[in-house]
């Protein structure tokens, strides 16, 4: 189920586009369609990109130019079905998250990354806490210039599900058997996401 609502908070985005999946998502893991994509997790790929949307609008209001011409679409994000409001987008590279909070910020300086002068970190920035989201509400303050307290984060709301399915004959919607020496189950993996988003 889809639907859109009104809010001007968002600068020039004037409509947010709330779906509520029905069960799992299917599809590819990778980038593209292969069997090494349905087999495995190579090229682990989800949320979609922009442009993956841009295109499924592109595609139905293809006669519609009126509207295409002046379509707008950002993301990834989600948000929690209770607080539609407060979408959480991707945590900023320059974030250093530790214990599920943005402790720390790096800043570009003498060609490298490198921590802000005023923090306290003593860890390795290479074992940092990745793929992590950051609520809305909170983008203010990390884009403030100012010291800030630790900023809570959330992990991802969805997770990869195997799930082996049969493999059919090209010529009908049968299974192949075991006569074709690939066995007739192959193995893909689907999306579950947390029923609150």
């Amino acid at each position: 189920m889809a639907e859109a609502s009104q809010d001007l908070k968002f600068s020039q985005f004037t409509h947010r586009i709330l779906v509520h999946p029905l069960g799992l998502l299917y599809g590819s893991k990778g980038r593209f369609l292969s069997p090494e994509n349905l087999v495995g997790r190579s090229g682990f790929h989800f949320p979609p990109d922009p442009p993956t949307l841009s295109g499924l609008y592109a595609a139905h209001y293809q006669d519609q130019s009126d509207i295409l011409g002046s379509l707008l679409l950002a993301g990834p994000f989600w948000a929690k079905s209770d607080q539609a409001d407060n979408c959480y987008v991707p945590t900023p590279f320059h974030c250093w998250v530790e214990d599920g909070h943005i402790q720390y910020r790096l800043i570009w300086q003498d060609g490298q990354w490198q921590p802000e002068p005023s923090s306290q970190q003593e860890g390795d920035y290479k074992y940092r806490q990745e793929d992590t989201w950051v609520a809305l509400k909170d983008w203010e303050k990390l884009r403030s210039p100012q010291p800030f307290a630790p900023i809570p984060v959330q992990e991802a709301p969805w997770k990869p599900i195997p799930h082996l399915h049969p493999r059919l004959r090209d010529d009908e919607r049968h299974s192949v058997g075991k006569d074709n020496g690939r066995g007739s189950l192959f193995l893909e993996y689907g999306i579950q996401l947390d029923p609150e988003v």
